[in-house]
């Protein structure tokens, strides 16, 4: 009974992985607070969808994650080189990085 249960779950998961794949086809970039949204999942489900059945295509950038805070981090190291004295409204015209992000980046790893 229990394996069965397990099997049609899994049918089931798998199906909605596939439609929101579909619109993500669809509606490039959208985010996973989107998808959220739009499928009424959670969020810890949509991150489960993706470690069973691979990464979604098309999906934006989690703009909180790692991988962007060191995208940051290099683009501002970058400017602070390039422009040294530079202020953090010059950064953020420089960097298109919010200002108040490059004054808690700076801070926070130490890059001035």
């Amino acid at each position: 009974m229990e394996v069965v249960k397990e099997r049609e779950m899994y049918a089931a998961a798998k199906e909605k992985y596939h439609a929101i794949q579909t619109y993500l086809n669809q509606n490039k970039d959208a985010s996973l607070e989107h998808l959220q949204k739009h499928f009424h999942s959670n969020y810890s489900t949509l991150i489960k969808y993706q470690e069973w059945f691979g990464p979604f295509k098309h999906l934006a950038p989690n703009r909180l994650g790692p991988e962007m805070r060191q995208k940051r981090i290099k683009t501002i190291k970058k400017a602070l080189q390039s422009h040294p004295n530079a202020t953090g409204r010059q950064l953020e015209k420089i960097t298109e990085i919010n200002r108040k992000m490059i004054y808690k980046l700076i801070r926070e790893e130490k890059l001035r």
